[in-house]
């Protein structure tokens, strides 16, 4: 019998065998892929919601520091009748009351109350006095930390940090951790702004990151507290004229020379055919002494009128400062009200 040498048996098991690796191998490398690109999507998912979370830190703090403003007192009487506050004031329990600049100072005191989704949490507050940030800036800008001690202060707020971080009220696991600086610029003469918040959801994070140039460039000079008393005088009776002048600009003052108080018969703007200018002592009130300056680089100017050479009639006054800068800024305040008594009478 002759056998065949080209027996064949089994090659259509090898060849079956050898294409179902193959086919085993494109399947599993496209389910990879589409795992790696289902992957990529989900994150691309949680980083939006991420990137939002993010925003939600800058959006509370511009919400903060423009609309939640807090009252400053004035110490000045008020009422609704006789004795109004000056423009710009408001009357709250018989006190005159201003409103400051900005918000993000006031934080600390306001951001844990109102509705939950306002809360701030291990919310903190930093100022040049504390060695961190803010003081290296103002070193590295040859700005002088000392020239900021109320940087934080609410009525002031140009040079401070506010820190905090806040969750979401739901079961998604967002936060998101926020820094706003508000920072003098490079001469001093305005305020940046600053803001970092990271956002965070599931595996993913995202940073927002918002920079103001000189959003707020403050007064030279500020003429607050300003009064005359009595309300009404007669002949030859003194009045006394006061107010508090601050200057807010480093390495600025006031020309002591140039305060005046310029009394008025009408409400008109004061011009030499109708004023009567006095010229305004330095002097500052503290438990009913006199002493000379302030820390807080806010000054009391005072003089007295004596209105015996004034007909009888309706008075009004006007305060005017100027400060030493070159050319000097001039402040006017006019028509300041009239009160029973002056501060620290």
């Amino acid at each position: 019998m002759i056998k065949n040498k080209n027996n064949q048996k089994g090659v259509s098991l090898i060849l079956t065998i050898f294409v179902m690796v193959i086919l085993l191998a494109v399947v599993l490398f496209i389910a990879a892929l589409l795992y790696t690109e289902i992957r990529n999507v989900k994150n691309l998912s949680d980083s939006v919601t991420a990137f939002f979370a993010a925003d939600s830190g800058v959006e509370k703090v511009l919400y903060y520091d423009r609309n939640v403003l807090p009252p400053i007192d004035t110490g000045n009487f008020c009422d609704d009748e006789e004795n109004p506050c000056p423009s710009g004031q408001t009357c709250d329990s018989n006190e005159c009351k201003s409103t400051a600049v900005r918000g993000l100072c006031s934080m600390l005191n306001t951001c844990q109350e109102g509705d939950s989704s306002l809360y701030c949490n291990n919310i903190s507050r930093n100022g040049p006095e504390d060695n961190g940030e803010i003081y290296d800036y103002l070193i590295d800008n040859n700005l002088d930390p000392e020239d900021y001690p109320y940087g934080c202060d609410p009525e002031v707020c140009n040079a401070c940090q506010i820190s905090f971080n806040t969750s979401f009220n739901d079961e998604t696991n967002r936060t998101y951790q926020t820094v706003a600086k508000v920072i003098p610029s490079a001469d001093g003469l305005s305020t940046n702004f600053d803001i970092k918040s990271k956002g965070s959801f599931i595996r993913s994070s995202r940073r927002v990151e918002v920079y103001i140039s000189s959003q707020y460039t403050p007064e030279a000079i500020t003429i607050t507290n300003a009064c005359a008393t009595p309300i009404s005088a007669g002949s030859g009776e003194e009045v006394l004229i006061q107010a508090e002048i601050r200057v807010n600009l480093p390495n600025d003052s006031i020309n002591s020379e140039s305060v005046k108080a310029y009394i008025k018969d009408s409400d008109e703007p004061h011009n030499e055919n109708n004023t009567i200018g006095l010229p305004l002592s330095l002097c500052t009130y503290n438990d009913g002494t006199c002493s000379q300056g302030d820390p807080n680089n806010t000054y009391r100017y005072v003089g007295y009128w004596n209105s015996e050479s004034y007909p009888l009639g309706s008075y009004y006054v006007d305060i005017e400062a100027s400060d030493t800068q070159d050319p000097p800024v001039t402040k006017i305040k006019t028509n300041i009200p009239p009160y029973p008594t002056c501060m620290g009478q």
